[in-house]
């Protein structure tokens, strides 16, 4: 209901995952209980859709502006940090692509960053394992432009890049 009272008074909501990452990453809500609230607000008819995406009912739409008004202030401002999270997170996904592919005795880890004219950047990273794999796929959505800055850094010898890359990784 919480992802309800979010998500239904603007645009459609996210996809599942990013409804997941959202009341999850927040620990707004455990997975069972979220589960259990999705199935429940779908039976409503609060939402239709299935797991690959839903969109909000007009009925919906009204239960959430209710919902939302009537939420905690601590509980609402979380839930929204974690939708512009999630926003945030989706954009970069976009632009920061990172795949895993078995490779070898362990795992590829092929990053890219792509602007509107085409590729900009490109490495393939060895991980000996599928978890770190993940992981560095994961810090590479989240952290692409500070990864390519600081390589443009190394090749052209600026420091100051460098430094204010590091100063900003080291805030985060």
């Amino acid at each position: 209901r919480l992802a309800l009272a979010q998500f239904g008074a603007g645009p459609p909501p996210p996809p599942p995952c990013q409804l997941e990452d959202v009341l999850l990453g927040q620990e707004l809500v455990n997975y069972f209980v979220m589960a259990e609230s999705l199935a429940q607000i779908k039976q409503q008819g609060l939402i239709q859709g299935d797991d690959d995406g839903y969109t909000v009912t007009e009925d919906g739409r009204t239960v959430g502006q209710t919902l939302a008004a009537e939420l905690p202030r601590t509980v609402r401002d979380t839930a929204v940090r974690g939708v512009i999270l999630a926003q945030q997170y989706a954009a970069k996904q976009a632009a920061h692509q990172a795949e895993v592919a078995p490779a070898e005795n362990g795992f590829t880890v092929r990053c890219r960053i792509e602007d509107i004219t085409g590729p900009l950047f490109a490495v393939d990273l060895y991980m000996p394992d599928m978890l770190s794999a993940n992981a560095v796929k994961e810090k590479f959505i989240q952290q692409g432009d500070e990864v390519y800055k600081l390589l443009l850094a190394a090749v052209t010898g600026n420091r100051t890049l460098a430094d204010k890359v590091l100063d900003t990784l080291e805030k985060q």
